[in-house]
């Protein structure tokens, strides 16, 4: 499979330089990442109709997601293996959804 490619043909974004690799989907509604041969990041935004776990999806509040992670600090949560981050517009609603392998990825 030739990303380059296929983003050209598909109007899909591709950058990286070094070790990393970035590949976003046509409507740029999901974003993965690779760094140093593992996958660092995968994120989602407009048009992804997925909810976490918890019951946070994209249009979300800032409200709701504060009531459903209060362990939350400026919109990370941290795991054993991984962190999340929220991130919220100037409405105070939910725009993207990322998960970081690596704690660096999320900042």
């Amino acid at each position: 499979f030739d990303n380059r490619r296929s983003c050209e043909r598909q109007d899909h974004f591709c950058a990286g330089s070094g070790d990393t690799l970035q590949w976003e989907g046509c409507n740029n509604g999901v974003n993965l990442t690779w760094a140093y041969g593992e996958l660092a990041w995968i994120g989602v935004k407009s048009g992804w109709g997925g909810k976490t776990d918890r019951g946070i999806g994209l249009g979300s509040t800032l409200d709701d997601f504060m009531q459903k992670y209060p362990e939350a600090v400026d919109g990370v949560v941290d795991n054993p293996s991984y962190s999340e981050r929220f991130t919220f517009d100037e409405n105070q609603e939910l725009v993207s959804i990322g998960l970081c392998g690596d704690r660096s990825y999320c900042d």
